[in-house]
């Protein structure tokens, strides 16, 4: 859990409150679920818009291909709008670039978020 910012807080108490929730992110919420949730939803959109989705096959992708990507998040939406965003490139096949997003590795002693930065350091390689 992170430290309230004095400066944050004070706005946030200074504004109308019925356009304002609180969301604690403690072990009882369910990230995996909503970024699965969004994942999927992406996907659809992909097969839906693609110019290449007449070529993607039906059941692309895989229950495996969602599974190692939400796995991979670590919880954070962040890596899994990244792998999006590479795997929705126009100039590529969804199937070709959901497989290179599985199959990047970070190096042995992982750091925190090693999975983003090994998508990083992919993509900025291009």
């Amino acid at each position: 859990m992170s430290r309230p910012e004095h400066d944050i807080v004070t706005l946030f108490s200074l504004q109308d409150t019925a356009i304002f929730a609180r969301l604690v992110l403690d072990d009882e919420y369910q990230a995996y679920a909503d970024i699965r949730l969004f994942l999927n939803d992406k996907i659809r959109i992909i097969k839906e818009t693609h110019p290449f989705h007449c070529l993607i096959p039906q059941e692309w992708p895989e229950h495996e291909d969602v599974d190692d990507i939400v796995k991979k998040s670590s919880r954070q939406f962040i890596y899994v709008s990244t792998s999006v965003k590479y795997i929705e490139s126009i100039r590529h096949r969804p199937e070709e670039r959901i497989a290179i997003v599985r199959n990047l590795r970070p190096a042995q002693g992982a750091m925190p978020f090693a999975e983003l930065d090994v998508l990083y350091t992919h993509i900025l390689h291009l």
